[in-house]
């Protein structure tokens, strides 16, 4: 087997066993964020009484508005190291595509 290949082979291969693992994490943290939202029924549900509203409902309401922003905060980063981990593997899927034909090429030209 060509060493250029069999590099090209075991990268993709690290790169689609990161990818996953960094795929699954997304789904995790979306799982995790879809849970909060019951969060957001609980700040509608007061918010929608139209009464005013008590400092101690304000402070609820400002605890779970800002635990919810964590969350997202935390789906945007988990999602930045998803597009990173992508495009790695993307710019592999080219490189082992290039690198077989390359070698299919000289294989055949003897």
């Amino acid at each position: 087997m060509s060493e250029d290949l069999l590099n090209e082979i075991r990268k993709f291969e690290a790169r689609i066993s990161n990818f996953i693992e960094v795929e699954k994490d997304l789904i995790r943290e979306l799982e995790s964020l879809k849970e909060k939202i019951s969060m957001l029924y609980k700040i509608n549900e007061i918010l929608s009484k139209k009464e005013k509203i008590e400092k101690e409902q304000l402070n609820e309401i400002m605890k779970t508005k800002f635990d919810f922003m964590k969350k997202i905060n935390e789906l945007f980063e988990e999602l930045g190291r998803s597009d990173h981990v992508k495009s790695h593997f993307i710019e592999n899927i080219g490189s082992i595509i290039i690198t077989l034909e390359k070698k299919v090429f000289e294989v055949l030209s003897k």
